[in-house]
């Protein structure tokens, strides 16, 4: 995996989040046995590394040292039940991976295994939410893990609260993605210290590109919402004015080719309220897809398990080689989609007989299960793939 090799390299004065992608990008096999011979090889002049990085990146002591650093702080972090995954790591996320700048190194805290779920959304928005913008939020987000979605947020005051908590309330999971460390003295807004520690105990998960112990800083919020469109097939701005952190997020998702979709306002007079303005904007220039009613779930599903093979196609992967865990779809409470309307919701699985399956699924089902894929799993992932029209192959 050679994360310690990477945790090296971005622990060097003058190498920066961009820098240290171009350095992985330059040579992603480094390793600590074969760093010296391949650091030779690597132009970091031509790919922007500082003349005195350089001489740091070349000198064996000084390197040697940083190694047996790394390896030892990897340690310290796993203690403290942080992760350190880099770009080279099998369980980096293909979502992530795929973006132009990636991370080159992520911190985790809590469960990882929730990197490996391809059904993954963000709900995001304003810190400055109205009450019925924190109901819809908490309300999508349920509804989307009752569909075997992982939510993924920023842990910010207002809509971002409001999609954890609807995630957690529906025993669903959730990403918190963090602009600074995820040890606890680095979490922001130091208010959600407890969603935080609510989200780890429920088996979720805290993300960062930035080491425990780094504060947030501005620009740091603007490169955490890359992340948050990055991991994800799809996001939800559920309130967000013309200009704010969220107007970022939506940008990235734009710039990564990801699905955006938001719920049409139904606040009395959301007209005239600010916070509205952007979804407004979004749904009027026919950006976005729409939430009007619960049936728009299932297309939307269907729309992101679609971008799902797309990504997985720019990766260089098939389905079939890739060890990929899902969520399972539960039934979806209908009081959590009352804001949408009163129409019944109807299964996405359509009933087959197992003699018009077809050889291929046949192979995908035994080659699931020589990666140690379950049979249950193996199946959530065929109902992701199926379709509406029962003579479409798969």
């Amino acid at each position: 995996m050679n994360n310690d090799v990477w945790l090296a390299i971005s622990s060097i004065s003058g190498i920066g989040t961009k820098t240290l992608l171009k350095i992985y990008l330059s040579s992603p096999n480094l390793t600590k046995e074969n760093y010296f011979e391949e650091a030779k090889k690597i132009n970091f002049e031509k790919i922007g590394v500082r003349k005195n990085s350089i001489s740091f990146l070349l000198d064996s002591d000084y390197m040697n040292q940083k190694f047996k650093k790394a390896t030892s702080q990897i340690e310290i972090y796993k203690e403290k039940g942080i992760e350190v995954i880099s770009l080279s790591d099998k369980r980096y996320p293909i979502a992530l991976r795929v973006i132009d700048d990636p991370p080159a190194v992520l911190y985790c805290k809590g469960n990882i295994n929730l990197l490996a779920q391809n059904k993954q959304i963000a709900v995001i928005g304003t810190r400055n939410a109205t009450a019925k913008g924190m109901n819809a939020a908490g309300k999508i987000a349920a509804s989307f893990s009752d569909l075997g979605y992982v939510i993924v947020s920023g842990l910010a005051t207002g809509i971002d609260t409001g999609a954890h908590l609807g995630a957690l309330e529906s025993n669903g999971y959730t990403i918190a993605v963090l602009a600074g460390g995820v040890d606890d003295s680095s979490i922001y807004p130091k208010e959600n210290i407890d969603l935080a520690k609510r989200i780890l105990s429920k088996e979720g998960l805290l993300l960062s590109e930035y080491a425990p112990g780094t504060r947030p800083n501005k620009s740091s919020f603007v490169q955490r919402d890359r992340i948050q469109s990055g991991l994800s097939l799809g996001i939800c701005p559920v309130q967000t004015d013309i200009k704010g952190g969220t107007q970022h997020t939506i940008q990235y998702a734009f710039t990564q080719n990801r699905i955006v979709f938001c719920p049409v306002p139904s606040e009395l007079d959301h007209e005239k309220i600010d916070v509205y303005r952007g979804v407004h904007q979004l749904i009027n220039e026919k950006k976005v897809y729409v939430i009007k009613n619960k049936n728009d779930y299932k297309v939307i599903d269907e729309i992101l398990l679609k971008k799902w093979r797309e990504l997985l196609q720019k990766n260089d992967s098939s389905f079939l080689n890739e060890k990929v865990y899902t969520l399972p779809v539960i039934e979806v409470n209908s009081s959590q989609l009352d804001m949408f309307g009163n129409d019944s919701f109807s299964d996405l699985l359509v009933s087959v007989n197992s003699d018009d399956i077809s050889q291929n699924v046949l192979r995908y089902i035994e080659i699931c299960r020589k990666h140690n894929i379950t049979l249950n799993e193996s199946i959530d992932i065929l109902k992701q793939l199926w379709r509406k029209d029962g003579n479409e192959k798969i």
